[in-house]
């Protein structure tokens, strides 16, 4: 509402919405009693809903001169966009256009929780990975798959069905696109997470701002986090990187989630845990089958198994056992390249994972 184009509260010399109905942004707005009923997002007063179809609207985002141009002219890479389902198929097909005109090789990915492939919003079955709106999404299936497998709720076989329905449903450019987390600014850390045995995300604000792991937790959930963090790096799509997830940041919801980074006060569990990120960074970076190579997936005894193959020969095996028990490593598994624990035990720990080269 603290905008020039709205300006309820006449911060602003220009003429807002909220100022005149004779604005000429006042179309951008839906008022349903001028001044001060207007619709807003999820009924909060200070967030006015745009009317994204509106042609003027369009015009000024998505015009040859507007706002999409001129920052991929300046050198952005892409875009973001927030509650993707939210915004109507001719906003989506005209920011298309406009962004592939300007940057052929710039990015958008949509902010979708479902399976963006036949997600219905607003009694529509929505077309977002069709070739006319988002390159890609948001992976927030595989992060619920991840987090229930490690956490005991689904077994491996169940692992396997339910993300080989997800790439079947996905074309196989947006599949390898995917942004893929373990947290966002939306959902309880990963680390918090794990290290409760209830769900934090059902307190009430005033209880998960009390929350905080014991040193018991802690290191459990570090565990998990570990062997959570190689699958993530091992499967197509972008693995990211909410902040403060590589030092075992807690929190819960939002703001719980958006605590500011320990800077100098990292424990040894955070201390450790970035440095396995660093050593999946290094490892994503080394080899490029774990970018580019067709995925197989399977189950075997218990464990899941991730194998990543290139034309050239290269293949890796990523081996996650879920269980709590100790459990042997399959026959042909050679030394790890490295692992959550002693790389040369023929076993893998409980919830631990280890990387091969093959």
């Amino acid at each position: 509402s603290d905008s020039l184009y709205f300006n309820r509260e006449g911060s602003y010399p220009t003429c807002g919405a909220y100022n005149s109905p004779d604005s000429p942004y006042a179309s951008w707005f839906r008022f349903r009693h001028f001044p001060d009923d207007y619709a807003c997002w999820w009924d909060v007063w200070s967030l006015p809903e745009v009317e994204e179809s509106d042609p003027s609207y369009l015009t000024y985002i998505t015009g040859e001169n507007g706002i999409l141009a001129k920052w991929l002219q300046e050198g952005l890479s892409g875009w973001r966009l927030d509650v993707a389902d939210e915004l109507p198929d001719i906003f989506l097909d005209t920011l298309r256009k406009r962004v592939k005109s300007v940057s052929p090789d710039a990015l958008i990915i949509g902010e979708v929780w479902e399976d963006a492939s036949n997600k219905i919003s607003y009694n529509a079955l929505r077309k977002f990975l069709l070739g006319s709106q988002l390159d890609t999404v948001m992976n927030y299936p595989l992060r619920k798959l991840i987090l229930e497998l490690l956490d005991g709720t689904t077994s491996a076989e169940q692992f396997v069905t339910e993300l080989s329905i997800l790439a079947s449903n996905y074309p196989k450019q947006a599949f390898f696109a995917c942004m893929n987390f373990l947290s966002t600014h939306d959902v309880c850390r990963v680390t918090t997470k794990f290290g409760k045995a209830y769900d934090v995300s059902e307190l009430a604000r005033e209880e998960q701002a009390l929350v905080r792991l014991s040193d018991t937790e802690r290191k459990h959930a570090a565990v998990l986090h570990k062997s959570a963090a190689l699958l993530l790096y091992s499967l197509p799509g972008m693995p990211c990187i909410y902040y403060g997830d590589e030092n075992g940041l807690e929190g819960g919801t939002d703001p719980f989630n958006r605590a500011p980074f320990p800077w100098g006060a990292e424990d040894s569990i955070g201390i450790d845990l970035t440095e396995w990120y660093r050593c999946l960074g290094n490892m994503r970076r080394d080899y490029s089958v774990l970018r580019h190579g067709a995925m197989r997936i399977w189950s075997e005894n218990g464990l899941l198994l991730v194998r990543r193959e290139e034309n050239n020969g290269i293949s890796t095996l990523t081996v996650i056992n879920p269980t709590n028990q100790t459990l042997p490593l399959p026959k042909f598994c050679g030394t790890p390249l490295f692992g959550t624990s002693s790389t040369e035990e023929r076993t893998i720990e409980e919830h631990g994972g280890k990387f091969f080269l093959l």
